[in-house]
């Protein structure tokens, strides 16, 4: 993974329902699950590759927390993909997103 960037939310949810909902976001989205750890409350995923985009890979985390529990999702770009100046911002926009989409779904 290159040009890695992390966004994280905490939310007032268990972590073992969080890690669910992360899960039914990355399976309702535009993404392919690669390993899913419920144990560890780790997931990687992937979004696919489009004409203007390589794709990114994501790892997210759940860990309890002291008024719920916390997201951070990891986004950078694939290993083989070419390199870009603005990666960065599109990885952390990417990681934003995935965020975003899992605060949604928990309301």
């Amino acid at each position: 993974m290159h040009a890695p960037k992390t966004k994280s939310i905490t939310v007032p949810t268990p972590p073992d329902e969080l890690f669910e909902v992360l899960l039914d976001t990355v399976r309702d989205g535009k993404f392919d699950l690669l390993e899913a750890d419920a144990d560890a409350r780790r997931a990687s995923f992937t979004s696919g590759r489009t004409a203007l985009s390589w794709g990114q890979q994501y790892v997210g985390v759940v860990e309890p927390a002291s008024d719920g529990s916390s997201l951070e999702v990891v986004a950078g770009g694939l290993d083989d993909a070419p390199k870009a100046l603005m990666d960065g911002w599109k990885n952390g926009k990417a990681a934003d997103k995935v965020v975003q989409a899992v605060r949604a779904h928990v309301g």
